[in-house]
């Protein structure tokens, strides 16, 4: 496998850190730290890439604080708006290098990807797959805590040998317990994905799975029976042993139940959103956060759940329903297709 070299100096560029400071500022215009690194932004990027090339940059101190709206508490660490820019001009440098090695049901933190595409993509599998079929959906556990730095910066170094991107990179993974990545980090899904993606290979190219997906750390794959499904089980525990890695839960079960997936509940027939997804529009709708119930109406849009979260608006919460975008306000009087 040929390296890369001679990566950092793309990465200094005036036109790499505008570009990095663009993508970093996306959606976030009205934060205030995104405000006061545009005040100065010629300033800003000069002295960013001024330390860069004088390889002095180092990140500051990520604010932490914890996110409860999931399954389970998560502590997010997230970087300076300076810090978010370098790490998109990293980000748009080496994410080549790597999305050339991943397969292509490798869902998580992609362009042109995502939790939508993941769900087309099990629910199409559940369809052409036989009725006797089982569904083996694994997670890991305390994934992002649980990465071994020194394993990750081997794994980089397979397709990076430009030592200062790769103590740049370094920096960015930096926690101060032993092992771990920073929950919030642009850099961090980078190397997350890349993690796990000898999992994703290994699934594919050892275990001979056909229909195998991976979102971050959840995996789900299609096997012909329960047999077989334990023997892939037990694969992958070994294997997730060898990267400092264990199995937090696992789901073995025929594929007539459907599957949780992606934050859907599937079928071959019919896709839906997860009970939590319900309870928190609901919530969102009693307290008047019309942003927060289109999102949530968003993240339903191609299932058979939208019709009847728009029909609850109607009935109950008519000042948020006539608000909505056209397209939600019809949809609860057409038929709403399984995607």
């Amino acid at each position: 496998m040929k390296r890369a070299g001679h990566l950092y100096d793309s990465i200094c560029t005036p036109d790499a850190l505008l570009a990095a400071y663009l993508a970093a500022s996306r959606h976030k215009r009205s934060h205030r730290a995104c405000f006061e690194f545009s005040r100065n932004l010629g300033a800003n990027l000069s002295e960013l890439q001024r330390e860069l090339q004088s390889q002095t940059y180092q990140p500051r101190p990520c604010s932490q604080f914890m996110v409860t709206d999931g399954r389970k508490p998560r502590l997010i660490e997230a970087p300076a708006f300076r810090d978010l820019v370098v790490q998109h001009a990293v980000y748009a440098v080496t994410s080549p290098l790597f999305e050339a090695r991943y397969i292509s049901t490798n869902f998580a933190c992609r362009v042109g990807l995502g939790t939508h595409k993941a769900a087309d993509w099990l629910q199409a599998a559940m369809r052409r797959a036989p009725r006797t079929d089982w569904v083996l959906h694994v997670d890991v556990r305390k994934f992002f805590y649980s990465i071994d730095r020194d394993i990750l910066m081997l794994l980089l170094e397979r397709f990076v040998k430009c030592a200062p991107t790769l103590d740049l990179m370094a920096a960015f993974a930096k926690r101060p317990d032993a092992t771990g990545v920073p929950i919030g980090n642009l850099m961090s899904q980078t190397f997350a994905n890349l993690y796990l993606n000898s999992l994703d290979h290994y699934c594919k190219r050892t275990l001979k799975v056909a229909d195998y997906a991976r979102y971050m750390d959840d995996s789900i794959m299609l096997a012909p029976s329960r047999a077989i499904g334990l023997a892939w089980l037990a694969s992958i525990r070994q294997h997730l042993a060898m990267i400092g890695l264990e199995i937090s839960h696992y789901s073995l079960h025929p594929i007539k139940r459907g599957a949780n997936f992606v934050g859907f509940r599937t079928w071959a027939t019919a896709r839906f959103v997860r009970p939590h997804v319900i309870s928190a529009l609901r919530a969102d709708a009693r307290h008047g956060r019309l942003e927060s119930v289109i999102s949530r109406l968003g993240h339903a849009k191609r299932t058979c759940s939208l019709k009847p979260l728009t029909q609850f608006l109607k009935e109950k919460h008519h000042a948020i329903f006539v608000r909505l975008p056209k397209s939600y306000r019809h949809s609860h009087n057409a038929h709403t297709a399984p995607a």
